[in-house]
């Protein structure tokens, strides 16, 4: 009964019964050969001689293949596997040139659900063609794809919610392009050493966060007696400015006559009774601990940003649909290094504005808070075209009432023109490079706008976004963008 249910392997001249199986009376038996009967033990076998003559030959022929061994396939019946089910082989089938192709073998058992052959996964390219890619001009068959109404839906969705939250972007704004400049840094000290990521992160956040507290504790106390100086001195600044501008004649406002000290002394009382104020003063105090608990809001974000930001990037792309994820990528490898080039110029360009400001205003003028002055022409150069225009003006306020003489006012007007040009000619280009640069009408309507409704994060980020969408449209319309055309080609 063994030899009826043992699962046999199709070899030729070889054993039919399982392997493992040993039979008590396999000594008195020969091995059954393809196609043929296991011989009884007194050796009369159970086929014609001319047929089993063929079968051996064959057999003999398989071996020489050196044909390994095969499950049979399965059938429906009781016993699968039966010993006594035979097979006759022509001798051609070995020796023909064309049928000694190994044969495959069936499987043991049916095909499942998921083990059809037309799944995709299943289907190859061919051998000649070479994978698929995804150069500039099929990128557009994604865009045709997707549903361009949903996709406008989103957007708005995304730009509504924006907008509702726009009083606590200005955290998340800071931290993400402080995290978003450090992470290049990050990734190369983890590619060069063998610590992990969040070591180098912490150190980096450690010393962010190190830089920002010397700075803050040797520049604060010099930035408040600027200010007093300033705010005693606003008097007679604005005096002067209104002299400059009637002389000594008198104007008639509100029915009274006043010349220029007295308007000036009207204007100051009007602004400390403003600030006198019970609920100015509230809202005074109110802004002062949201500058504090913002600033310390911001370094919790960074420290997360840093060190899981890799781990955000990956969620945030998972929201993508599958079939638009590799024009994303694609789009996101265009905008990435102009970000990153951009938000790290304008840092460099900041520190160098303050201390050309300070070396120009303070050591070469002599003007008085030439801190004050300086940190405040460093943070006006984020917003281009009309942040560096105002630092020169307030500047100029008040080099024209510090000046003596003609040459004071020239040696003024020669500081700005020189530090204007070494900004835009010299130093911006190295550090920013040609791809952040815009008209300047769509700089100013993107100040703007920006301003107008997200507040002072919509002005930080206005230029990035205005970036991105260029570089977006570009690769969607399968168009090169300015600085990737080459010279002489028409724009």
């Amino acid at each position: 009964m063994a030899d009826l249910v043992a699962r046999p392997c199709q070899e030729p001249c070889g054993d039919a019964r399982r392997h493992a199986l040993d039979s008590p009376d396999r000594a008195g038996r020969s091995g059954a050969c393809l196609g043929c009967r296991a011989r009884p033990a007194d050796g009369r076998s159970g086929l014609p001689r001319r047929r089993a003559r063929h079968v051996r030959r064959a057999g003999f022929g398989a071996g020489r293949e050196r044909r390994r061994l095969r499950p049979a396939p399965r059938g429906n019946a009781v016993l699968s596997h039966p010993v006594l089910v035979w097979a006759y082989f022509p001798v051609g089938l070995h020796r023909r040139r064309a049928d000694r192709d190994r044969q495959r073998a069936a499987a043991s058992e049916r095909a499942r659900h998921l083990e059809r052959a037309h799944l995709p996964m299943n289907e190859l390219p061919d051998a000649g063609q070479p994978a698929p890619e995804m150069p500039h001009r099929e990128l557009s068959e994604h865009v045709r794809r997707a549903s361009g109404r949903a996709t406008t839906v989103v957007l708005v969705v995304i730009v509504l919610f924006l907008y509702g939250i726009r009083h606590v972007l200005l955290p998340f704004v800071l931290a993400g392009a402080a995290a978003y400049a450090c992470t290049p840094v990050v990734n190369w000290l983890t590619a060069r050493t063998r610590l992990p990521r969040l070591v180098w992160a912490v150190a980096v956040f450690c010393l962010l966060a190190g830089t920002l507290a010397l700075l803050a504790e040797l520049g604060l106390p010099a930035l408040f007696v600027e200010l007093a100086n300033f705010a005693t001195d606003t008097e007679r600044i604005i005096e002067d400015a209104i002299r400059g501008v009637i002389g000594e004649r008198t104007v008639v406002l509100l029915g009274e006559p006043m010349n220029a000290s007295q308007l000036a002394n009207q204007a100051v009382e009007g602004v400390r009774g403003w600030a006198a104020q019970t609920t100015e003063i509230v809202t005074l105090a109110v802004y002062s601990f949201g500058f504090v608990f913002g600033t310390f809001l911001t370094l919790v974000i960074l420290f997360y940003f840093l060190t899981g930001g890799p781990q955000l990037a990956r969620g945030t792309i998972r929201l993508i649909p599958p079939q638009q994820r590799a024009l994303i990528a694609h789009i996101g490898s265009k905008i990435d290094p102009v970000l990153k080039r951009y938000i790290i110029g304008v840092v460099l360009v900041v520190i160098y504005a303050g201390v050309a400001a300070y070396v120009g205003l303070g050591l070469i003028l002599g003007l008085k808070h030439a801190v004050f002055l300086a940190i405040l022409t460093g943070l006006l150069e984020m917003i281009p075209v009309i942040g560096p225009l105002m630092a020169a003006v307030i500047a100029g306020v008040v080099a024209l009432q510090a000046a003596t003489g003609v040459w004071n006012i020239i040696g003024y007007v020669i500081y700005a023109a020189a530090l204007r040009l070494s900004i835009d000619q010299l130093f911006g280009p190295i550090v920013l490079g040609h791809a952040a640069r815009m008209h300047p009408v769509l700089v100013i309507f993107c100040f703007l706008s920006g301003g107008l409704l997200f507040g002072v994060a919509g002005v930080l980020i206005a230029v990035p976004v205005a970036l991105t969408i260029r570089i977006v449209l570009a690769t969607l319309y399968d168009e090169p963008l300015p600085y990737e055309r080459p010279a002489g080609s028409d724009p």
